[in-house]
C-alpha cells in the first residue's frame, strides 16, 4: 500500500495540474507515474522537479 506521504503528494499534484488546466492526466502512485498529454510533458517535468514530486512523467496514451 502507498504511504500517506505519497497519497498527499498525489492529491497535491492533482490539484496543481487541475488548476493549471493540464488535462487529461493520470497519477499512478503504485508505479510512480504521472501520465499527461504528450504536449505537456516538459511543463509537468519542470513542476515535478520544482515541487520535488517522486513521479516519472510519461505520455498519456489511449491504452493508459
Amino acid at each position: 500500500m502507498a504511504s500517506a506521504d505519497l497519497i498527499e503528494q498525489r492529491q497535491y499534484a492533482e490539484a496543481v495540474l487541475g488548476g493549471l488546466n493540464i488535462r487529461p492526466f493520470r497519477v499512478d502512485v503504485t508505479e510512480g507515474l504521472l501520465l499527461v498529454p504528450k504536449s505537456r510533458i516538459g511543463v509537468v517535468r519542470k513542476l515535478c522537479k520544482h515541487f520535488n514530486w517522486p513521479f516519472e512523467v510519461t505520455a498519456l496514451t489511449g491504452n493508459s
